[in-house]
């Protein structure tokens, strides 16, 4: 009776850590993307700047925004839109390197963390990407969408706390949106 009640007590343990690991999974998991979530991404970009600050190596945020993701909605239904963004999801996986980590920040907002990398690389990855992104539209429902991304890059500075960071990536997220060029490639700051 005892090996039998130790065999179960183990075999509860067992259930219960697994139960709590694909809890923590879908918690730190943007469900509609499959990318990490916000509040991952977040904690993630916290170490990396702590992990920055102590090996002094670069870190590069890169932000992303899909253009007129309102109007595909509008358009298309939202459905769509949901399409739209799991295929941005699957492109940046595909094309980003293994310890690049990419997350949804926002409704059709994506954070992409660098470690190791300066800007102007980060620049050619997004451009990249940005082809990817055009050679490979999204396909819904027997309807083909073209979609790009506008994209604000900032070099992380030894001392300064993620929120600057994050928000200096943003105000040249920004300033590409307010752009007017009507080439997604030149809204890239």
């Amino acid at each position: 009776l005892d090996r039998s009640s130790a065999a179960s007590d183990v075999y509860k343990r067992q259930i219960h850590d697994r139960m709590l690991a694909d809890r923590e999974q879908e918690a730190n998991t943007d469900f509609l993307t499959g990318l990490m979530s916000r509040k991952a991404w977040w904690m993630q970009a916290e170490r990396y700047c702590a992990q920055a600050l102590r090996t002094r190596r670069p870190l590069t945020l890169l932000l992303l925004d899909i253009d007129h993701f309102k109007g595909i909605n509008d358009t298309h239904g939202h459905a769509a839109g949901d399409a739209v963004l799991r295929h941005f999801g699957l492109l940046a996986t595909a094309t980003l390197r293994t310890g690049d980590h990419v997350g949804r920040v926002g409704g059709e907002e994506f954070g992409v963390l660098f470690p190791d990398m300066r800007s102007d690389a980060v620049m050619e990855v997004a451009a990249r990407l940005l082809d990817s992104v055009r050679r490979t539209p999204c396909s819904h429902g027997g309807s083909t969408i073209s979609y790009t991304f506008s994209a604000g890059v900032a070099e992380w500075m030894p001392g300064e706390n993620l929120q600057v960071f994050f928000e200096r990536a943003d105000r040249k997220l920004y300033a590409c949106l307010l752009y007017t060029s009507p080439s997604p490639r030149d809204r890239q700051k």
